[in-house]
């Protein structure tokens, strides 16, 4: 990893893993794997799957079946206060803050062929132009890149 990126690497570990469980707790598979695969390009697949089992554990999902039935979406994850009960509407708002997050950070660590990957993944969910606004209002309150 970058020097960039190892200063940011909680902030970064805490985006890839809320934007990775959020999309899983939505059931978007799928979506969920980009940012799985992401995640391994940034930090290297041993690391992220050693953050995704200290996360599931302190969510109280223990055991190597418990955690596997939860990593493939089959359990829903309820990461940073999110209520697994939550509605769909409160769900996808969790999922597009970290993403927005996910974005910034790798737009400030200088990773924009990264960042496509998610941007992609934001606008499914709520379109390009409230996606990028978004984004771009993160980038401002966090001081520019």
């Amino acid at each position: 990893m970058s020097s960039t990126l190892d200063v940011n690497k909680k902030s970064f570990t805490i985006a890839l893993l809320g934007s990775w469980s959020s999309l899983t707790d939505l059931s978007r598979k799928g979506d969920a794997h980009k940012i799985e695969a992401l995640a391994n390009n940034i930090s290297g697949a041993e690391d992220f799957s050693c953050e995704c089992d200290k996360m599931l554990e302190s969510l109280e999902v223990v055991g190597e079946k418990r955690k596997e039935l939860a990593k493939n979406g089959f359990t829903h994850i309820a990461m940073g206060g999110a209520a697994a009960t939550a509605t769909r509407e409160e769900k996808v708002n969790v999922a597009i803050r970290y993403l927005v997050e996910l974005s910034a950070d790798l737009l400030a660590a200088k990773r924009a062929g990264q960042v496509d990957v998610v941007k992609e993944i934001g606008e499914r969910l709520i379109g390009e132009e409230e996606f990028e606004l978004k984004v771009q209002a993160k980038i401002a309150e966090s001081g520019g890149i």
